[in-house]
């Protein structure tokens, strides 16, 4: 999830998986894959960040609970 400004200020929090187009005409317009779209008071390239942090952190976690659960299947086997 990210958090994002409406125009009107409220914050609020978007699926970032779900996202589909992200455009600036001239607001930030993003479109997600069930047809809404959110209007918001950050760029685009602040929106892309986020997206991008968002998916850095939530692989790593990801890769650090593929290792941990390789590493518990190794010591599985080895007793």
């Amino acid at each position: 999830m990210i958090e994002l400004t409406k125009l009107n200020g409220c914050k609020f929090f978007l699926n970032a998986e779900i996202i589909e187009t992200v455009e600036c005409v001239p607001y930030t317009m993003i479109a997600v894959f069930t047809g809404k779209k959110f209007i918001v008071k950050e760029s685009s390239d602040e929106v892309i960040q986020k997206i991008i942090q968002y998916k850095q952190k939530a692989y790593s976690i990801t890769a650090s609970m593929a290792k941990y659960v390789e590493m518990e299947e190794g010591k599985k086997r080895e007793h």
